[in-house]
């Protein structure tokens, strides 16, 4: 659901016919909303799925940030599992935030002294953790979210995925509001601040 506000006047007593003119246009933002959500829904069920290469493509757009050496490879950490429970060895971290990245770059020169930060287009990092591509320095990837936003999150997200029957062991909160979308468009956010900023202005 997007951010939706109506603001009635709060008055100690409303004339009959300021009483039908608000019930008027509650019934009619009302049907207004009905028949956006039921075009929403057919747009849905006519939509096509996209491929993996358009994925790829429209994430592109997006940075994203490593840990590399010298020869631009990648350097592999270790790293807690998504309980936070187990140490999980040898796992090559893309981050969307720049500054997570740059606090993680001590433990690495520990291990790598030429370490540093590279960027990269998010939708290669995607394609990386799904298995649908392969880079040199490492064979498991990580596309780690805002930890603290991923972590205020990750127990209504671990939900929804068992309500739908999905795996749970890496999270990754996305943000939309549908006020936003148009039939052609539905801008995604990686951060609820951005949204609504996007919102307020809109």
């Amino acid at each position: 659901a997007g951010l939706s506000l109506i603001l009635l006047p709060r008055e100690p007593s409303l004339a009959p016919a300021t009483v039908c003119r608000m019930d008027a246009v509650t019934k009619a933002a009302r049907r207004a909303q009905i028949a956006k959500d039921v075009a929403a829904a057919r747009r849905d069920q006519q939509g096509v799925a996209l491929s993996k290469l358009e994925i790829v493509e429209k994430l592109n757009e997006l940075p994203a940030f490593a840990i590399v050496g010298a020869d631009k490879s990648f350097v592999p950490l270790q790293v807690q599992d998504a309980a936070g429970e187990t140490t999980v060895h040898d796992v090559a971290v893309i981050w969307t935030e720049p500054q997570e990245a740059q606090a993680a770059l001590a433990q690495a020169r520990a291990q790598r002294p030429d370490a540093a930060i590279g960027t990269l287009p998010l939708g290669k990092a995607f394609a990386l953790c799904e298995g649908w591509a392969q880079a040199a320095g490492a064979s498991r990837f990580r596309l780690q979210a805002h930890s603290k936003v991923r972590a205020e999150l990750r127990p209504m997200l671990v939900r929804q995925l068992q309500q739908q029957g999905l795996p749970t062991g890496q999270v990754f909160p996305l943000f939309l509001c549908e006020e936003l979308s148009t039939d052609e468009c539905m801008p995604i956010f990686l951060s609820r601040a951005e949204m609504v900023a996007t919102w307020e202005e809109a």
